[in-house]
Parts: C-alpha cells; structure tokens; sequence
C-alpha cells in the first residue's frame, strides 16, 4: 500500500476571472473546489495512473469536512484526524485572456504535539513491510522543523 501523508490540506478554489485588474470589481465565469495538499494530490495521481493508496492527514471545520466528502465522493481511501480549528482553504486564480494563474494560500490551522503524535501512531498501526509513505507538502503551524526527520525515523 502506498500512504499518503498531507499534514497542511488545502480545500483548493479554483477561478477563472478573464483580464483580472486590481482595484476594481473583476467577475468570475468559472469556478471548482477540489480537495488539496501535495500528499492529496499524489494520491489522485496515483488513482489517475489506475493505482491505489490512503491519504493521510489532518483536517478541521467544515472545510475539512468538505474534503472528506470529496475524497469520498472520488472514491479515494483515507483516514484523517479531526482537530480543532478549520482547515485552510485556497484561493487559485486564472486569467485565460493574460496567461496568468496566481495563488492566495491560507496558512492554514495550528497543531500540538498530541496531534501529530496521535496521527504517527494511526499510521505506524497500519503501515507493514513494503509499503510506501510519502510525506509531502508544508507543515501546519504548530509542527516542530524535525517533523518529517522524526516521522521517517519512527
């Protein structure tokens, strides 16, 4: 099995604004949300290329919520962990008409120490010999730099 590990998620809003301007009212004509984060977006991946994993993480609120229900929705397995807070949500803009996508990036919900230590231990039950982990994206406030050193070492 191949696990998936996106300790900072993303609910992803995808818009598209032809010829954005600043300071002014710009008017969207297209507009998606997608479950997001570098760990949940290996996992569609790896669902597009007809393979399968487990997305791993930590979400909050209702944007974690809506997260949850889209992976579901996609079919794609995963167990995250609720903590309190609500889980970031990013802002994707397209302009088709100037050839530019800009991104506006929440910085996302505070972890403790518990909380990455209670998602470690969920992982370390059900990772056996052989199976993969990928542990991808940024860390979530609240989540010493060693992070990554200290999981990959457990």
């Amino acid at each position: 099995m191949i696990y998936t590990v996106t300790l900072n998620p993303a609910l992803d809003k995808t818009v598209e604004i032809p010829n954005l301007a600043l300071d002014t009212v710009n008017r969207i004509t297209k507009m998606r949300t997608d479950p997001g984060g570098k760990g949940i977006n290996v996992s569609k991946v790896i669902a597009k290329l007809g393979g399968t994993s487990k997305a791993i993480g930590i979400l909050a609120g209702n944007s974690g919520k809506a997260i949850q229900d889209a992976l579901d929705g996609e079919g794609l397995a995963h167990n995250f962990r609720f903590v309190p807070g609500e889980t970031r949500t990013n802002l994707k803009v397209i302009d088709p008409e100037n050839h530019t996508n800009t991104d506006i990036n929440e910085p996302g919900l505070t972890v403790t120490n518990a909380d990455l230590d209670a998602l470690l231990n969920d992982l370390l039950a059900e990772v056996h010999a052989g199976d993969i982990v990928v542990l991808a994206g940024s860390l979530p406030k609240g989540a010493p730099q060693e992070t990554y050193r200290v999981w990959t070492s457990a």
